[in-house]
């Protein structure tokens, strides 16, 4: 038996329906080791102003962004796995470190990547209905090319739709 699909809510989508992209690449940054990583991904506009990763307003609307935790322990996972990439969020009962877990999972793979950070697992858990979705949205790399960071987005699925569309016009235009 498939294991069932874990996602917020889906709301009113007027503030997600006027969020604008933003394709951000080469953005170099310092990590925790003071080892240069550098972003790709998409960033996020309402009204012509950059919006915080942790703008409540995505909350409101149904959406999630967050870190994917525990990914240096799988890079072999990560292999293929960028921005645009849908993924699969399931909860791992079972989990002896903590029961709440949800791990996140490269949805066209089904090979597991990490985890929602533990601070979002009780919302990320809330009954799922259909039409809420999950994708990369913002990916971290190191100085020889390797996935070290992820950044996922859980939101309804017309606006994850509208995301991977600007991200496959996005690759075709370079």
């Amino acid at each position: 038996m498939p294991a069932p699909r874990i996602h917020l809510p889906p709301r009113d989508d007027g503030f997600l329906a006027n969020v604008d992209f933003e394709w951000l690449e080469h953005d170099a940054r310092r990590d925790e080791e003071g080892e240069t990583i550098y972003g790709t991904g998409v960033m996020f506009h309402h009204g012509g102003l950059a919006l915080a990763w942790d703008d409540p307003r995505f909350a409101e609307a149904g959406a999630r962004l967050f870190a994917v935790a525990g990914i240096s322990f799988r890079p072999e996972a990560l292999v293929g796995v960028g921005v645009g990439s849908p993924l699969r969020l399931e909860p791992e009962p079972s989990n002896p470190h903590d029961p709440d877990a949800v791990a996140v999972y490269a949805a066209d793979r089904g090979v597991q990547i990490g985890y929602v950070p533990r601070t979002l697992t009780r919302v990320v858990r809330a009954p799922a209905p259909a039409g809420t979705d999950a994708v990369v949205h913002f990916e971290w790399r190191d100085v020889d090319g390797a996935a070290c960071g992820l950044r996922a987005l859980t939101a309804p699925a017309a606006f994850v739709a509208r995301l991977q569309r600007f991200v496959a016009r996005r690759r075709r235009t370079g």
